[in-house]
C-alpha cells in the first residue's frame, strides 16, 4: 500500500515515448504512405505521455504554490517569533532594571530598618543594664543593712547570754557560800552538842581512878574524856571551794 507521503508526492513524469524512442520508430510503408494504424497508435501513445506530463506539471505547480504559501507562513511565524523574542528581551531588560532598582530600594529599607532595630535594642539594653545596676546596688545596700542588723542583734544576744551566765554564776557562788556558811554553822552546833553531851556523861559517870579501853580501842576515864574533848575542839576542815562552772568566762 502506498504511504501518505507517496499519496502527497506529485506524479512523476514517466513518458511512454522518449525522444530516442520517437527517433527509432519505423512505420511500415504501404501504397499510400505509412501505415495509418501504426501512426495512430504512436500518436495515441504520444498523447497519453503528453497528458501525463501536463498532469505532472500541474501537480508540481500546485506543490510549488503550496510550498510558497508554507514558506510565507513560516516566514510570518519567524517574523512573529522574532517580534516576540524582541518584546520578551525588552520586557526582560525592563524587569531586570526594575528588579535591580526595587532590590536596591528594599536593601536600603532593610538596612534602615536594621539600624533602627539595632538602635532600639541598644537603648533597651542600656535601660536594662541601668535598671539591673540600680537593683543590684539597692540589693547590696539592703543586704549590707541586714547583715549589720544581724551582727548587732547577734552581739546583743551574746552580751545578754554572757550577762545571764554571769548572773547565774554569781547566784550559784552566793548560794554555795551560803551553803558553806550553813554547813559551818551546823558543824559548830553539832560540836557544841557533842561537847555538852560529853560533859554530861563525865558528870554522870563514877570516877574509877584508872583507865580502860573501850570497844573501839579508846581509853576511858578522865584522860579518855579529855582526849575526846580535845578532838572535838580541833578545827573542822574547810569545804573545798566550789569550782567555777566550765565554759563560763568571767571578765
Amino acid at each position: 500500500m502506498p504511504s501518505d507521503e507517496d499519496a502527497e508526492r506529485p506524479p512523476t513524469l514517466r513518458p511512454e515515448v522518449t525522444p530516442v524512442a520517437l527517433e527509432s520508430i519505423d512505420f511500415s510503408r504501404g501504397m499510400f504512405g505509412y501505415d495509418p494504424a501504426e501512426v495512430n497508435e504512436a500518436l495515441a501513445l504520444v498523447q497519453a505521455t503528453y497528458e501525463k506530463a501536463l498532469e505532472a506539471r500541474d501537480a508540481l505547480e500546485r506543490e510549488a504554490i503550496d510550498l510558497r504559501a508554507e514558506l510565507a507562513r513560516i516566514q510570518d511565524d519567524r517574523n512573529a517569533i522574532s517580534a516576540v523574542l524582541v518584546d520578551a528581551r525588552r520586557r526582560a531588560d525592563e524587569l531586570e532594571a526594575s528588579s535591580r532598582t526595587d532590590g536596591q530600594r528594599r536593601i536600603a529599607e532593610a538596612q534602615a530598618e536594621a539600624e533602627q532595630l539595632l538602635g532600639e535594642a541598644r537603648a533597651q539594653a542600656g535601660a536594662i543594664v541601668h535598671g539591673a545596676t540600680a537593683v543590684s546596688e539597692r540589693m547590696f545596700i539592703e543586704a549590707e543593712t541586714r547583715a549589720q542588723h544581724i551582727t548587732e542583734e547577734a552581739h546583743r544576744l551574746a552580751e545578754k547570754q554572757a550577762h545571764e551566765v554571769l548572773e547565774a554564776h554569781s547566784h550559784h557562788r552566793a548560794e554555795a557560800e551560803r551553803m558553806a556558811a550553813l554547813q559551818q554553822e551546823m558543824r559548830a552546833g553539832y560540836r557544841a552538842f557533842l561537847l555538852a553531851a560529853l560533859e554530861l556523861l563525865e558528870q554522870r559517870s563514877p570516877p574509877t581512878g584508872g583507865t580502860r579501853a573501850t570497844d573501839h580501842g579508846e581509853p576511858t576515864g578522865p584522860d579518855g574524856a579529855a582526849s575526846r574533848r580535845g578532838k572535838l575542839h580541833e578545827p573542822l576542815a574547810e569545804p573545798a571551794e566550789e569550782s567555777q562552772p566550765v565554759g563560763v568566762r568571767v571578765a
